[in-house]
């Protein structure tokens, strides 16, 4: 199987070079994006299977992110992180379509959990659409 591919989206370069050592530890090829308007280029030209954005950027905010992906219909999981922990910001976040959260601090074992779990239901969403796919494909027994 490919290594998966993160994109880490945070305008705090040191928090944002936190998270991309831990998820390459944990075996991910990680992409770094600082800079919150320019999240949905790196997003079309690098094709990440997952995200993980801080929730609150000057420019384009976690949730203001995937509201432009979901518009673009652009399906890759996002997980936001914040310093607020089951703030309104992320049950809206959730709301929206988050596949998680993660709240700092927080342990890296913790975020390497997360990480998983929702590439883990990336993998078997697809799964489930190929094997739809499959069965509405094959002509109807008489």
């Amino acid at each position: 199987m490919p290594v998966e591919r993160v994109l880490v989206v945070d305008d705090e370069p040191d928090m944002a070079e936190s998270l991309r050592r831990i998820l390459a530890k944990a075996g991910y090829e990680v992409l770094v994006e600082t800079d919150g308007d320019r999240v949905l280029e790196r997003v079309t030209a690098e094709a990440p299977d997952l995200i993980v954005t801080d929730l609150r950027m000057p420019g384009l905010s976690g949730i203001e992110l995937m509201d432009q992906l979901r518009s673009r219909r652009v399906e890759v999981p996002v997980i936001v992180e914040t310093g607020l922990a089951l703030s309104d910001d992320v049950l809206e976040a959730i709301d929206r379509g988050a596949a998680d959260y993660v709240a700092k601090p927080f342990a890296p074992e913790e975020l390497v959990l997360r990480v998983r779990k929702a590439l883990a239901m990336r993998r078997l969403r697809a799964e489930n659409a190929r094997l739809r796919e499959r069965v509405d494909s094959k002509p109807a027994r008489a």
